[in-house]
């Protein structure tokens, strides 16, 4: 099986690009390391977050890597607000309060009951689209014209009714026919990169029609 790993890219106010190995906190400068989680405890890859500073109303963009963690430079002792968004709108809103110490390292950790489980459907046995899911590919459609920035990674997964091999290329396929969609209506092709993993990652019991119907899911992750 092929992972993509993503690798934060720290912007300070759109001034400051750094590597993982320069984050080195200061005087003026915390590093936030903000973890994000679901109520099962797994990490919410490719999740996109704005934070704002509230004394000056600027503000930069970050995205999790794969263990749903992103560490970054901000300045110290303010009060940030931490929006959390997707292609459905806005997730979750909180307010982060930095400590008044220099040379801190701050972690913020956060659990949220929310995924990036693009809404769709197929015809059984098919990576032909349902015409039900058309509204809610044309909403990732407009989050993607709005964030030009930003670049997703389509992620197709099955049930294991079936071989694992016919279950991988099943959901290769149904990641493409989204991907193509987007492609057709104007996203230049560079920004989307689509995958299938099969049924190689469940995220609930197999046993039952209910988690079979859960595991039969599409995900959005982002990237910068």
């Amino acid at each position: 099986m092929t992972r993509l790993f993503f690798f934060t890219i720290v912007i300070l106010f759109g001034e400051l690009s750094l590597s993982a190995q320069d984050l080195i906190p200061n005087d003026s400068l915390t590093l936030v390391k903000l973890k994000l989680e679901n109520p099962n405890k797994f990490p919410l890859e490719g999740q996109y977050l704005r934070i704002i500073d509230l004394e000056t109303n600027s503000e930069f963009e970050v995205v999790t890597n794969e263990k749903g963690a992103s560490d970054f430079l901000i300045p110290a002792k303010k009060v940030y607000k931490i929006i959390i968004e997707n292609f459905y709108g806005k997730l979750m809103e909180v307010e982060m309060d930095l400590p008044d110490e220099s040379n801190l390292t701050y972690e913020f950790d956060l659990t949220i009951g929310v995924s990036n489980e693009l809404d769709i459907s197929y015809k059984t046995n098919s990576y032909e689209l349902d015409s039900s899911a058309y509204p809610n590919i044309n909403q990732l459609l407009k989050w993607l014209n709005d964030n030009k920035k930003l670049s997703i990674e389509i992620r197709g997964h099955t049930d294991n009714i079936g071989s694992a091999s016919s279950n991988l290329l099943l959901s290769k396929n149904r990641a493409e026919s989204v991907r193509k969609y987007l492609i057709g209506k104007g996203v230049y092709p560079s920004r989307i990169i689509s995958m299938g993993l099969g049924e190689t990652m469940p995220i609930e019991d197999n046993g039952s029609d209910k988690g079979r119907a859960k595991n039969r899911r599409t995900e959005i992750i982002v990237k910068m």
